[in-house]
């Protein structure tokens, strides 16, 4: 094969009158399409085989629409990708069968070997220039919990960040709404500055309970409305000198959208990400009365070249008022959230973030350990400030590595930013967008 490759390449520029820009390519497709003869099949009716009859009838209900009108593939295959993506079964297919003068569909189903019940495991780690975090965590899933196509979550997670979360999805029945209770309780670290030379070290422990009412639109967005309740205890140490504690009562209501189109979790190629959510806090501590607040985030990817991609990210938060405690503020610092600053480093009532980038694949690493090697670059300007005139913009330039593997992103970068500061991260596990 090499042979070929450097045969091909050696005659380049008498085969150079052969080749297709983009846009001619994609008219040469569509001719090729336009030219091709309607589907004559029509299937009548669909079998299921490689799974139980709970499940064969999912999976045939799923398929139905195909049923009575001449084949399409594609929404064919759409249908079973929904279906997949319920995290239920390994793998699905599907031949056309004969039965007398009739054609139908065969779908293959394969259950994944593993569970139900799924359990998976984490590893968070991030060095910077002033700190090691670490943490490890796990989530068992439960699928069927009470109810078909029901699941229930537990998540736990020790290391610097702690916490246990349950969380339930229950769907209605003949509908797209879903109710979701949830409980839970978190210790986070962080560092609250004081003055431009003091910086304390705080850590907040909340326990929360909470319901939403949610509406799928379809697999890849939701809306949920939700209620909260919980408390919230918060002390902070300056060097060896323990500071006030804080505490007391949080509860609120809230409303969340979010759509996500990335077509990868880590490195998507394509696609765009949003998530926005609302809430009013009708008590907390420090506060003397309720706030609003509302944030917003997104990330867009798109293809360039076979190997390439640009991407942009936008992020912002607001508040009612103009103050808040320091644990309710919104933050900027840290990996692709100004890179060149320490995590959380700026904070303040309101924030605005806006970073673009380009990455490039380089290579991939085996199937066994990871995916996809990529090297980029990337800017970021933001803000962190109670008022906007007091708004003072932060700006750097970062570059790195960002590899795929088994246990999440990783990612080593350096950045430098328009007042000199420079950073330089190591981070794995979740991924940035």
């Amino acid at each position: 094969r090499a042979s070929g490759y450097d045969a091909a390449a050696t005659a380049g520029g008498r085969l150079a009158y052969l080749t297709l820009s983009a846009a001619e390519w994609e008219r040469h497709v569509e001719a090729q399409r336009a030219r091709r003869a309607p589907s004559l099949v029509e299937p009548r009716f669909v079998r299921v085989a490689g799974v139980n009859d709970r499940a064969v009838d999912e999976i045939a209900r799923a398929v139905e629409p195909a049923l009575g009108t001449a084949l399409d593939p594609d929404e064919l295959d759409r249908h079973l990708t929904r279906v997949a993506g319920r995290g239920r079964y390994g793998s699905l297919g599907y031949d056309l069968l004969r039965d007398g003068e009739r054609t139908g569909i065969g779908v293959r189903a394969r259950e994944k070997p593993h569970g139900p019940p799924f359990l998976n495991l984490a590893i968070e780690a991030e060095d910077g220039a002033d700190d090691l975090e670490f943490a490890v965590g796990t989530r068992l899933t439960v699928l069927d919990a009470g109810t078909r196509n029901a699941e229930l979550r537990l998540d736990l997670a020790l290391g610097q960040d702690a916490g246990a979360h349950l969380d339930y999805y229950l769907p209605i029945a003949g509908s797209s709404w879903f109710v979701a209770p949830r409980v839970g309780l978190e210790s986070r670290r962080r560092r609250l500055p004081l003055t431009a030379d003091q910086i304390a070290s705080y850590r907040t422990r909340r326990v929360r309970a909470g319901a939403d009412l949610g509406l799928g639109f379809g697999p890849k967005s939701e809306l949920r409305f939700g209620y909260e309740a919980g408390t919230l205890d918060a002390r902070a140490r300056q060097g060896d000198r323990l500071l006030d504690e804080i505490g007391g009562v949080e509860h609120g209501v809230q409303v969340r959208w979010v759509y996500d189109g990335h077509d990868h979790w880590i490195v998507p190629r394509g696609g765009t990400r949003i998530e926005t959510e609302a809430r009013w806090l009708a008590a907390a501590p420090e506060q003397q009365s309720g706030f609003a607040q509302a944030r917003f985030t997104s990330s867009t990817f798109l293809p360039v070249g076979q190997s390439g991609r640009v991407f942009l990210a936008l992020a912002g938060s607001t508040a009612s008022g103009e103050r808040l405690a320091p644990f309710y503020q919104g933050t900027l610092g840290g990996p692709f959230r100004l890179g060149a600053f320490g995590r959380d480093q700026f904070r303040g009532v309101r924030t605005a973030y806006a970073g673009a980038g380009y990455l490039h694949q380089l290579g991939r690493m085996p199937d066994l350990i990871g995916g996809p090697i990529y090297a980029g670059a990337w800017v970021e300007s933001g803000s962190a400030f109670d008022k906007a005139r007091d708004a003072n913009i932060h700006s750097n330039v970062s570059t790195g590595f960002l590899v795929e593997t088994l246990l999440g992103a990783l990612l080593a970068s350096a950045s430098i930013g328009n007042d000199g500061s420079t950073a330089f991260y190591v981070a794995l596990g979740r991924p940035f967008w």
